[in-house]
């Protein structure tokens, strides 16, 4: 089974200008997420999506292909569902039909990880009947201990009733974290969105969570390289 791995980069972030540019242990943050992909040999295409010409630049001196994403798919109001389909009614490389069903959405903003993950994702999705094959991460506070603040005295209403108990006892709850989901053409095509109706995890561990969206996630990744540079492996 092969994959085409599509990388969504962005040109615009209000939290970090130039956030897919911007440096990590030396080099661009989308340029590890390329190098990521070119280490699986079940990925035979890697393409990214921007509407930024430098990092489409970038992009290809790296070695992916590359995608001119229409203005209208990249403000803070689009979708990655809309980006998904526009890059798969955008497919023309004919030469590599066989790789074009089954997709692998990666994110550059989630540069920490381990080679392992993909690879347990890979093998559910080939052997399972989900849907969807998608990074999960634990909470880190449980759900059943949240909040919304009622009117504008703070009052604080508990979004999930139940019983109190200690944090240990709860049960584990999970979100997706971003690094990766894999799915396929044609069930995309179904629901114009990733199809999510039997997602099957891969439970990904601290930091390989990490999501960089603000420049403190950033400092914060670039402390954990320097401590330990196969935080980011390919």
């Amino acid at each position: 089974m092969k994959f085409v791995a599509l990388i969504t980069a962005r040109g615009g972030s209000k939290g970090i200008p130039g956030k897919n540019l911007r440096l990590l242990a030396g080099l661009p943050l989308i340029a590890h997420t390329i190098k990521f992909a070119q280490s699986f040999t079940e990925i035979g295409l890697i393409v990214v999506s921007s509407d930024d010409d430098e990092i489409l630049k970038t992009a290809e001196s790296f070695g992916a292909r590359t995608l001119k994403r229409p203005s209208e798919f990249a403000l803070d109001t689009s979708t990655s569902d809309e980006v998904i389909e526009h890059f798969i009614m955008q497919l023309k490389f004919k030469e590599q039909t066989e790789l074009q069903e089954n997709i692998i959405l990666l994110q550059p903003t989630s540069p920490l990880r381990k080679k392992i993950h993909l690879s347990e994702g890979i093998k559910k999705y080939s052997e399972s009947k989900g849907s969807c094959i998608l990074a999960i991460a634990q909470y880190h506070v449980t759900p059943m201990r949240s909040y919304s603040i009622s009117g504008g005295d703070g009052e604080l209403k508990s979004l999930i009733s139940g019983e109190s108990k200690r944090r240990q006892d709860y049960e584990k709850y999970y979100a997706a974290c971003g690094s990766f989901y894999i799915f396929s053409k044609n069930n995309f095509m179904k629901l114009r969105k990733i199809p999510m109706d039997r997602p099957c995890g891969v439970i990904v561990e601290r930091p390989f969570d990490l999501d960089i969206d603000l420049p403190l996630d950033l400092d914060y990744a670039e402390f954990l390289v320097k401590r330990d540079l196969s935080l980011i492996e390919y």
